[in-house]
């Protein structure tokens, strides 16, 4: 295999290890805001968002994962 071609295959890895990263990031932000907001402020509704909010956070940590595994397993038939 060329040293060019495996060159891009390892810039493309990393390409995808840092959108995992971007993906877990934003999750965790979203888990942050959720467990932060109803200290700052009270009320049911303040309670219901930061249950979406955490919602939304545990999605983007599990679509985070899931695509990057999907990516991973592509590769490795690829490179057989």
């Amino acid at each position: 295999m060329d040293d060019r071609v495996k060159l891009a295959q390892a810039r493309t890895d990393l390409a995808n290890q840092r959108t995992l990263l971007a993906y877990l990031r934003t999750g965790l932000a979203f888990f942050i805001a959720a467990a932060g907001l109803p200290k700052l402020y009270g009320g049911i509704l303040v309670v219901i968002i930061s249950f979406l909010l955490g919602f939304i956070g545990l999605l983007f940590i599990v679509v985070g994962i899931y695509v990057y595994q999907r990516y991973k397993e592509k590769r490795r038939r690829v490179s057989r």
